[in-house]
């Protein structure tokens, strides 16, 4: 039968608890380490500033199934959303009025890009966890496609695309009015300077 060494006190003869459900700090270091190791998403938000008329406009976060009616719940009546759908070149859009989505359907998942026409100035708070960025965005020379970082974060071709931009590509930020950007591989560089939008913000590229 096995004794307790006298020499420790009493305390310490019983050894180490190997029980820590429950405990606060056991609890909070799982926690911890859940976070460090990837096990649970942390969530995140970021502010859009949005003027009234048209902007372009793009969802960086995942929240839920990335509806609307999750994405852009807490926004002016009147509000329209247009969905630019790079596959087809065709337009979906969703009309906001008395607190809620029409249709509830339409999505805007991150690397997408859409308008959105406001009556009014606001701040637009989009909440949610980080989405991890698939990248290279696969593109034909020549069509068109509204994309977006998808990550909250400034986005440029780079971190939009994933790839190296062909001669004679195009993009065109818009803010009231388009400006247009030309890369040429023969100089190696955009004209006038390199494209970049905002947090939150879609570029067109062709």
């Amino acid at each position: 039968m096995f004794s307790r060494p006298k020499h420790l006190p009493a305390r310490a003869r019983r050894g180490p608890e190997r029980r820590t459900s429950g405990h606060p700090a056991a609890v909070l270091a799982l926690a911890v380490s859940a976070v460090l190791c990837g096990n649970v998403a942390r969530a995140d938000s970021y502010p859009s500033i949005i003027p009234q008329g048209l902007s372009l406009i793009a969802n960086q976060l995942n929240h839920g199934s990335n509806k609307a009616k999750e994405v852009f719940a807490n926004i002016p009546n009147g509000c329209v959303l247009s969905k630019y759908n790079n596959g087809s070149g065709t337009w979906s859009n969703a009309y906001f009025s008395a607190g809620s989505w029409m249709p509830g359907t339409l999505t805007l998942s991150p690397g997408e890009g859409a308008y959105l026409q406001s009556p009014t100035n606001f701040t637009l708070t989009v909440t949610g966890t980080p989405h991890v960025p698939v990248l290279p965005v696969s593109i034909s020379p020549g069509h068109l496609y509204l994309l977006s970082r998808q990550t909250n974060d400034i986005g440029t071709w780079d971190n939009i695309v994933g790839t190296g931009p062909a001669d004679g590509t195009f993009a065109y930020t818009y803010n009231g009015g388009f400006t247009a950007y030309s890369y040429s591989t023969d100089d190696g560089f955009w004209t006038p300077i390199a494209p970049s939008v905002p947090v939150g913000s879609a570029l067109w590229i062709r």
